[in-house]
């Protein structure tokens, strides 16, 4: 059982020796996926289009608050009518049940305005989001290729991060820096 033991960790040290060598042996690029995915040709028109649907949305939305204005006038006029003195018991009944059915009427066009305020924005992250996928998943392609052109065995994200403050990728010399050839590779692309 000490000799199985012996012998386990002996493996696990030359696997990692083993992987020690390699990873030195191991050629590494970066690249600034987020000024890429910024320049993209593709990413300004897909900001085209989802400038689009927020500009159809909100004009949406308008004709929305528009009827909900014109219901809350006709509501504001049936009270009105219905606490008029003038008028019979009978006739401020009428006005009454018809404030109270407009009343229906304004919760539900909230309710709808509300849900339609949800799904659009939920269409549009959605949109953005395969627009993005889309634009990412060709960049890495042609990282993919330039890599391999040039011996690059791994190529990393070197952009800062937000929340950090920094990147994973602490230092990098200039020439491991492979961002504009791939603005190129992309730029010939289109």
């Amino acid at each position: 059982m000490y000799r199985t033991r012996s012998l386990a960790l002996v493996a696990i040290c030359v696997a990692l020796l083993a992987g020690t060598s390699r990873a030195a042996d191991s050629k590494v690029a970066v690249v600034d996926i987020e000024r890429l995915i910024k320049l993209h040709p593709r990413t300004k028109e897909d900001r085209a289009v989802l400038e689009k649907y927020v500009s159809d949305y909100e004009a949406e939305r308008e004709a929305l608050l528009d009827t909900m204005k014109k219901l809350s006038s006709e509501f504001d006029d049936l009270r009105r009518e219905a606490a008029d003195s003038a008028l019979s018991e009978k006739a401020r009944d009428e006005k009454r049940e018809l404030a109270k059915l407009k009343l229906d009427e304004l919760k539900e066009m909230d309710q709808k305005i509300r849900e339609t305020a949800a799904t659009r924005q939920k269409e549009l992250t959605s949109q953005e989001m395969r627009m993005r996928k889309r634009v990412v998943a060709g960049i890495k392609t042609v990282i993919g290729e330039i890599a391999a052109k040039k011996g690059f065995d791994f190529v990393l994200a070197a952009e800062e991060a937000a929340l950090t403050g920094y990147s994973s990728v602490l230092y990098y010399p200039a020439k491991n820096d492979i961002t504009e050839d791939v603005l190129k590779a992309v730029a010939a692309e289109d």
